[in-house]
């Protein structure tokens, strides 16, 4: 196996093993895997980690503020939930997104993120790709650079969640 083939199968089983971690008994009395955490407490994190990313960023540009949102996640039937926050950073050259990508790269590690994988995204484009986990709150994310090459503009997609959880707030 090619070290980068490696280095995915390790990020994933590192991923996978951290998302089984807290398994907890539901109301039933079953072996439930979803953690159970009050959905304004969840989305406050996901808030919180998506401002640091843009803060390692270090970039000004303009920036899509749709704000987090409350989702189903496919956990078998457990009724899980999910907080994503997507946004973008967008109206800046090229260089200056490179230049963000560069510091999410280097800052991350220093903020509690594993960098699970990072290159191309496999596109025709090539686009650049960074997927992190952190550590402490497992919450991921995934940043795409798409460089524009296709005749549109040139923009950093990012998507930062949570795992799935049982929101305590929607049991009665």
């Amino acid at each position: 196996m090619n070290s980068r083939v490696t280095r995915i199968f390790v990020g994933i089983v590192a991923v996978s093993s951290m998302l089984m971690a807290g398994c907890a008994m539901s109301d039933s009395g079953e072996k439930s895997s979803l953690k159970r955490r009050a959905g304004a407490e969840v989305e406050a994190e996901i808030k919180g980690r998506s401002s640091e990313v843009m803060d390692i960023m270090a970039t000004k540009g303009k920036v899509t503020e749709p704000g987090p949102y409350s989702a189903e996640c496919a956990d078998g039937g457990q009724g899980g939930r999910v907080i994503r926050h997507p946004w973008s950073l967008y109206g800046v050259s090229n260089d200056r997104l490179e230049r963000a990508m560069e510091n999410l790269l280097a800052g991350l590690p220093k903020r509690g993120w594993e960098i699970v994988e990072s290159g191309t995204d496999g596109s025709k484009n090539q686009n650049q790709q960074i997927l992190a986990v952190h550590l402490d709150t497992h919450t991921q994310m995934d940043v795409r650079w798409k460089k524009g090459l296709d005749t549109n503009r040139p923009i950093i997609t990012v998507n930062v969640y949570s795992r799935c959880f049982v929101d305590t707030s929607r049991i009665q």
